[in-house]
């Protein structure tokens, strides 16, 4: 991966921002949720998600509204030892494949595979401390080694925020809004080619850490 010539914006805070590298004692895991990890980080999702009302009950403490894409998807996790510290889902496939799916479209979208990203989940003593950016920076290196168009993802306004003025994305809503797992939601997408080329003008410390992998 390529960069672009770099264009710094002194008057903007958050030019020369990077997250926190992660902690060496912790590893990461790319698991199906049928593996011990797996359900491991599949109870971990369904709990944080549980304690905030995101989600229904369910007896084997998974989420039961990802259940028709579950057996696509990739778990991403983080762990200390035994521990689940933070967790995302990746799902790769067209548009009609995807959870975003259950939202009405209304703005076409290219012709080609993208890639989901969902049930992210950081344990509260951790957040602040490089895990949701390390978990997004092995979603973005599935997206490019799987040659996906781009990141289709179920955002609310928060987080919407934080990928605006840390991450510098550029979203374009897709479908039509929603109240969805608890909250108001936004479907997203990020264009791939178009995210590289604005974060390594606007980011350029986060675009060396976003593609460390290559």
């Amino acid at each position: 991966v390529k960069a672009p010539t770099t264009y710094t914006d002194d008057s903007d805070p958050f030019t020369w921002w990077a997250p926190d590298p992660l902690d060496p004692g912790l590893t990461t895991h790319h698991v199906s949720p049928y593996s011990e990890i797996g359900d491991r980080a599949e109870r971990f999702v369904y709990n944080t998600y549980r304690s905030k009302g995101y989600c229904a009950e369910s007896a084997r403490e998974w989420v039961e509204e990802v259940e028709p894409w579950r057996d696509r998807g990739v778990l991403h996790v983080i762990s200390d030892g035994d521990e689940v510290l933070g967790v995302l889902r990746t799902i790769i496939g067209r548009f009609e494949d995807l959870p975003v799916s259950q939202f009405k479209q209304t703005v076409a979208l290219r012709d080609g595979q993208l890639l989901d990203g969902g049930s992210l989940a950081v344990k509260e003593d951790y957040r602040g401390v490089g895990l949701a950016s390390e978990l997004y920076r092995n979603w973005l290196d599935v997206g490019i080694r799987e040659g996906a168009e781009g990141f289709c993802m179920l955002m609310d306004d928060g987080y919407v925020d934080v990928m605006h003025t840390f991450y510098a994305l550029p979203t374009h809503p897709f479908a039509e809004r929603e109240h969805y797992m608890g909250g108001d939601i936004e479907p997203l997408v990020v264009w791939i080619d178009e995210m590289l080329e604005q974060m390594a003008r606007l980011r350029p410390n986060l675009y060396r850490f976003a593609t460390s992998g290559f």
